[in-house]
């Protein structure tokens, strides 16, 4: 009794919201005088600023150690001044030339050495645009090296094709329109930006560009520039190894990282941007000044931060995919995907800048693409048609949810009949009476128990609609698509034969195996405080394969360089062993009493691993 009841509470509420669309689209005939709109509060009293964020306090430039500062506060990125024997260098010069020239004359005070050169960690706005002023003001700027890395010029040149939307969208991430409404506007991870309008964007060229990595001497200051595709593909990571510094870019600040940027780009490389992490963290600087929010000092501090960034990074991957393969949809893999709690609770996981859902999201759109595989979303309405539709609906069904379910099997019913009399040139009126059949009955059978009758009803319209979808689909792969969700409704279960499934394992080289078990630890089970390592050997094809459990994420290492010393369990044996283990034709235990396994360490780390790793 109390399921049919909140069963019918679901419906009733899905048919109010319907009714809510009736009632807003003839409220808007009404005219309201502006006596009757309320005053909206200040900033002030919404607590626009984030309290959190101590990012927003003054201006201000903060020594590193000697021969290091940066300025914070002055515009949406730091600048920073390194100071050689016989000159300085400016790493990333903020997004316009106010900012840059305010922030040059305060280093003024530190150092009057010449300008001899100016690094680009890559091409975003906020880091290049004040770098023709600063060129400009030294009189002499042929004299001058910038660096920038070797894809930059192309990135910037794609960025162009999209200037309108890029524009119209950074508007509303950063608030450019924001500073004339309110006293305080913050991107998350440093002041709001002064890159409106009315401001002139100017690229200064690279007179020094590089691929994977380059050491150059400069006023008399010996660097490295590394590039570590992260937030950007172009992004570069500044290392001096005599001061024991690195400059990391964007690819780490004090924030959850934006994985995902709202204002509009393509999704990001997460491996790639973990991946450049691991070559941050394995130079162990005592110093880190990042691009955004405050530098950090202390090699174990340092090292601590980035491995906790990267293994977050890397978590949100492993787990969306992990998730996308057992078949979990768009909407429902950001509620499930969540930071463990070690993770989540450290200081610099904030979601003051990126936020973890929306990460997620890009992360299984990275995978498949926009269309999640639901299709009820392979052809969806547009936002207008849709509004139409339920304002209609709700009108004709005058709130009644069993009406609704009731005219919906009517409706499925008398377009099939439609469409089998359809005319080219009525053919996508009915394809778009058979999507809003296929949306309401999907919205049915979401809100009804799995006892309801509704479901049942709910059910079969969702598969007639399909069907009826399919049929008069004229494009092979939507009609394929259609078609078989339908028989899936019915039952038929999607997956290759576990007889298959085991001679492809065994055709495979090892190494495309071993590369899967990140992605499948089931992090509902993992203790997050755990921290274990497991080696895996291969005589025969000469590899060596490495997990250190940690924050629930596997932390994979092929290279030897940076396999670990140490493990709590190695097991060594033929690839061909390996296959026979996973695919049950011999277990460990045998293959250790045959000596066809050497195990170092004991036997339980190991089956830790494969109970967090097992096919789901």
């Amino acid at each position: 009794m109390a399921n049919k009841l909140v069963e019918r509470s679901v419906l009733n509420l899905l048919v109010a919201v319907i009714c809510i669309g009736f009632i807003i689209s003839t409220a808007s005939a009404i005219r309201r005088s502006s006596r009757d709109v309320p005053e909206w509060p200040s900033s002030d009293a919404i607590g626009f600023a984030n309290p959190d964020n101590e990012l927003t306090n003054d201006k201000r430039v903060v020594k590193v150690r000697d021969g290091v500062h940066v300025a914070i506060g002055y515009a949406l990125a730091n600048m920073i001044l390194l100071e050689g024997t016989d000159g300085i260098i400016i790493v990333d010069t903020t997004e316009n030339s106010a900012a840059a020239l305010e922030i040059y004359d305060q280093f003024r005070n530190i150092t009057t050495k010449p300008l001899k050169g100016i690094i680009m960690t890559h091409s975003h706005a906020d880091h290049i645009y004040g770098a023709t002023a600063l060129l400009n003001k030294t009189g002499n700027s042929a004299q001058v090296n910038v660096y920038m890395h070797s894809s930059s010029e192309t990135l910037l040149k794609k960025s162009k094709r999209m200037q309108k939307r890029s524009f119209a969208g950074s508007s509303r991430q950063l608030g450019y329109y924001l500073a004339t409404a309110v006293d305080d506007v913050e991107s998350g991870i440093d002041l709001g930006t002064d890159h409106g309008p009315d401001v002139v964007a100017t690229i200064a060229e690279p007179t020094h560009t590089f691929d994977k990595e380059a050491t150059y001497e400069l006023a008399g200051i010996k660097f490295t520039l590394i590039h570590t595709p992260g937030e950007t593909d172009d992004q570069i990571t500044v290392w001096i190894p005599e001061w024991k510094v690195v400059l990391p870019a964007d690819n780490i600040y004090q924030s959850f990282p934006n994985l995902y940027a709202i204002r509009g780009t393509a999704p990001r490389s997460l491996d790639q941007w973990y991946g450049s992490l691991d070559k941050v963290r394995r130079l162990h600087a005592e110093h880190m000044v990042p691009c955004h929010t405050r530098p950090v000092s202390g090699a174990e501090n340092i090292y601590d931060i980035i491995t906790t960034y990267r293994d977050a990074i890397q978590f949100i991957d492993d787990q969306t995919l992990r998730q996308l393969n057992k078949g979990v949809t768009f909407d429902e893999v950001a509620e499930i995907v969540k930071l463990p709690p070690i993770l989540a609770s450290h200081p610099y996981m904030k979601e003051i800048y990126g936020v973890v859902s929306w990460s997620v999201r890009a992360a299984y759109n990275a995978q498949v693409g926009w269309f999640d595989g639901n299709p009820v979303n392979l052809n969806p309405l547009s936002n207008k048609k849709r509004a139409e539709k339920q304002v209609e609906f709700a009108r004709l069904n005058l709130c009644n949810p069993i009406s609704m379910i009731v005219n919906l099997v009517t409706k499925a019913r008398n377009i099939l009949e439609m469409v089998s009399k359809d005319s080219e040139e009525k053919g996508q009126i009915f394809m778009d009476e058979l999507q809003w059949a296929l949306e309401l009955s999907s919205t049915a059978l979401d809100a009804a128990s799995l006892s309801s009758p509704f479901r049942k009803l709910a059910k079969q319209v969702k598969i007639a609609a399909l069907r009826a979808l399919g049929n008069a689909s004229k494009n092979a792969n939507a009609r394929n698509y259609y078609l078989t969700s339908a028989l899936e409704l019915e039952g038929l279960e999607l997956k290759k034969s576990s007889k298959a499934q085991a001679a492809f394992l065994r055709t495979i080289r090892v190494d495309y195996i071993m590369y899967t078990f990140p992605s499948r630890l089931i992090a509902e089970i993992c203790n997050d405080t755990m921290v274990m390592t497991v080696i895996f050997e291969f005589p025969d094809v000469d590899q060596t394969h490495s997990y250190t459990l940690r924050h629930c994420v596997l932390d994979y290492v092929t290279d030897r360089e940076f396999i670990p010393e140490t493990s709590d369990a190695k097991l060594t044996m033929t690839s061909s062993v390996w296959k026979d283990i996973l695919t049950q034709q011999r277990s460990v235990e045998n293959a250790f009493a045959t000596g066809d396994l050497i195990l170092e360490g004991g036997l339980q780390p190991y089956q830790i691993f494969m109970d967090l790793t097992k096919e789901e």
